[in-house]
């Protein structure tokens, strides 16, 4: 995550001569699958305490359809 955030600038916008456009793509398409778990762990985070809360409090929170 540190690289990532580091060189976010030349993966990107290709900056500087040092990664081909093949090098930066496969660098980040790497970079996808744990940006994926990531997400995943947070919406199931957001639901669980979604959940939580109308169990908790019934009357104040209700679902939406």
């Amino acid at each position: 995550m540190q690289i990532m955030r580091r060189h976010f600038g030349l993966l990107v916008r290709g900056q500087g001569e040092k990664l081909s456009s093949g090098q930066r793509y496969h660098f980040l398409a790497g970079w996808l699958p744990w940006l994926a778990d990531a997400s995943t762990w947070y919406f199931t985070c957001a639901a669980l305490m979604w959940s939580l809360a109308m169990i908790s409090f019934p009357k104040h929170v209700q679902p939406r359809w």
